[in-house]
């Protein structure tokens, strides 16, 4: 029969009852004393799983305790092996049971008892390690005159996370001691390496000087566009050759804050740097350091700090691409091809710079000079010039060559028959016809065609040639049988009379390019009838001298800041541009 009272724990284990069988011969497992036999046997089995978990949870207590006492101390526990935590003692038997949380470096260079050493030493420790994997936080290295390190001669502090620490400069001929330790995340130091010792060499490089084009110290509203040099290397007590040199760019003094940039062993930059443009910030704080490395004397000690500012709006490079107008053709000969000018600078956001765009000259029995193109800082005159590409002189008569092209730093020059000729301007001077009555070409303007019939003087060549306020108007290639100068920094010559018949057969000659500064930027003369730089895509057609009897080809300007292209034809008047 079945149990008359099945009583139970709340965990479900059968309890006795009063009225129950102890023992029931028919069905035993009914009466109580197998009941209770079950109960005894489920709670035992409870209290062993209950000592399983109690120890497990005094293996972690233990294995924090270690650690507590580890951090509280301010260095490592000196012997973990009692931890029976298994994923514990596995890491400790990588590393070696005994082991520190942090691992004691060793000084690894200088090598132990190295003589010769430079003044300035790198000071490089083996590999951090940590029991735990924690991440390195400092380093900090001491150097002194005795083994106790009571006589210090530098201190690192706790530095950046690393293995390698520059030493300041140190005496010559002196024996020092060093030492290291590392220091993770959570604060935990290893112990002190063991003591190293190294002797200073005699010579040294010296600390490098800051010279030239580098900002001064404490220099604000600095652009993106710098350049830093320092002056030759030094040696002291002895000589080296400059074999390389180290630049650091860093947001915090003395080594300190972010790098920014850097170019290490640079043995190409050793006296001068230009970090990229994309390198700086706006509105920030930057502090450059260099030091040199002797081919005998290794490295000497980083420079002290050359701080600056950068401004809050850096400038914008600009690149100028400029085609001079083409001159007109002659009866016979064709026009000069306008010359050509490439420059590079920097301008500030508001910059306003004034462009002019020559015309080309008129074509007729005698062509007018092509009108120079050019980028001004202001109304276009030689002082305010910052780069000009001549125009081409116009064609002659006949038994002459086309007008000389324009550009170069001069421009080019026409011949003529019976030794008639007229030349191109030049950087300090305008280009001179043979012989009179043609003018000569004058500042931004070219020179007036001759003439030997009364005073009809060919105003195609002036026309043409370069006036400035107007952009190089189109010339009107009257029927004066010479060709007129191109305009240009210095305009060209205009062309002379040639054998005295009456009859003026000469062509222009060209008018010159140029360039604000020279370094940043080239100017080059065409040749013949074609324009200079011929094929970039970016002429369209600007420059060409025209055949006979027909007008040069307009000039033109093409401006690219900082990647956006800004294109100027000719419009016979001023255009402007304001740099964004």
């Amino acid at each position: 029969m079945a149990v008359p009272h099945d009583d139970r724990t709340g965990r479900g284990y059968p309890l006795p009852h009063p009225d129950n069988f102890l023992h029931d011969d028919a069905n035993p497992a009914d009466g109580d004393v197998m009941r209770l036999r079950e109960t005894i046997a489920q709670v035992d089995a409870d209290i062993t799983e209950l000592d399983g978990r109690t120890d497990s949870l005094e293996d972690r207590a233990n294995n924090l305790e270690d650690r507590a006492v580890a951090l509280e101390n301010g260095k490592a526990a000196k012997d973990l092996s009692n931890i029976d935590n298994p994923t514990f003692k596995a890491k400790a038997s990588a590393a070696g049971v005994g082991s520190p949380l942090v691992r004691a470096p060793a000084i690894a260079a200088p090598s132990n008892s190295a003589t010769a050493v430079t003044r300035a030493p790198s000071i490089t420790t083996t590999a951090y390690g940590s029991l735990y994997g924690i991440a390195q936080a400092a380093l900090r290295v001491q150097i002194a005159t005795d083994a106790a390190f009571t006589t210090l001669a530098a201190d690192s502090g706790e530095a950046a996370p690393a293995t390698t620490w520059v030493a300041p400069l140190l005496n010559s001929s002196t024996a020092y001691f060093v030492r290291a330790y590392h220091k993770d995340g959570d604060g935990v130091v290893s112990e002190w390496s063991p003591v190293s010792t190294f002797t200073t060499r005699y010579e040294s490089v010296d600390a490098p000087a800051f010279a030239g084009s580098s900002p001064a110290e404490g220099a604000t509203n600095q652009n993106n566009l710098l350049t830093f040099q320092t002056a030759a290397m030094t040696v002291t007590n002895g000589t080296d050759t400059h074999a390389a040199t180290d630049w650091e760019l860093r947001t915090g003094p003395a080594g300190s804050g972010t790098l920014v940039w850097s170019s290490i062993n640079d043995a190409t930059n050793k006296t001068s740097t230009a970090p990229p443009p994309g390198t700086y910030a706006t509105s920030t704080k930057y502090h450059l350091r260099v030091r040199y490395r002797g081919m005998k004397y290794g490295y000497g000690p980083w420079s002290g700090d050359r701080s600056f500012t950068t401004t809050n709006n850096f400038a914008k490079s600009v690149t100028m691409k400029i085609w001079g107008a083409g001159g007109g053709g002659g009866y016979q000969p064709a026009g000069g091809g306008g010359g050509y000018t490439e420059y590079a600078d920097t301008f500030a956001p508001g910059v306003s710079l004034t462009i002019v765009v020559g015309g080309g000259g008129g074509g007729g029995s005698g062509g007018g000079g092509g009108g120079y193109s050019g980028v001004f800082s202001g109304a276009p005159s030689q002082v305010t010039a910052i780069a000009m590409a001549g125009g081409g002189g116009g064609g002659g008569f006949t038994d002459s060559s086309a007008g000389g092209a324009g550009g170069g730093d001069s421009g080019g020059n026409a011949s003529g028959g019976y030794n008639q000729f007229a030349t191109g301007g030049t950087q300090t001077a305008g280009g001179v016809p043979s012989t009179s009555p043609a003018d000569a070409g004058a500042a931004m303007q070219g020179g007036r065609a001759g003439t030997g019939i009364g005073s009809n003087r060919g105003l195609g060549g002036y026309a043409g040639g370069g006036n400035g306020a107007g952009g190089g108007q189109q010339g009107l290639g009257e029927d004066i049988y010479s060709g007129g100068g191109g305009g240009g920094y210095f305009g060209g010559g205009g062309g002379p009379v040639g054998n005295g018949n009456g009859f003026v057969r000469c062509s222009g000659g060209g008018g010159s390019g140029f360039r604000k500064t020279p370094a940043k930027g080239a100017t080059a003369v065409g040749a013949g009838q074609n324009p200079a730089n011929p094929s970039d895509a970016e002429r369209n057609g600007a420059g060409t001298g025209g055949a006979p009897g027909t007008g040069g080809a307009n000039g033109r300007v093409v401006l690219i800041v900082e990647g956006q292209v800004y294109r100027f034809g000719y419009t016979g008047g001023l255009q402007s541009l304001t740099i964004p």
